[in-house]
């Protein structure tokens, strides 16, 4: 049995999932990132308030 030489749909269908691994990826990475961002700048801005007020 031959099959064909064809393979643009298999091709396609894995770049899809690569595609769709890498943003799974980068999602998860700004997510981590984001909690430890607003975390960190929420202590940097208490400092600055307590520093301005004087506490």
């Amino acid at each position: 049995m031959k099959f064909s030489a064809s393979q643009s749909g298999a091709v396609a269908i894995e770049y899809g999932m690569i595609a769709t691994f890498v943003v799974i990826g980068l999602l998860a990475g700004l997510q981590a990132f984001a909690g430890n961002s607003t975390n960190g700048f929420m202590g940097a801005m208490g400092k600055i308030s307590n520093a301005v007020t004087g506490r």
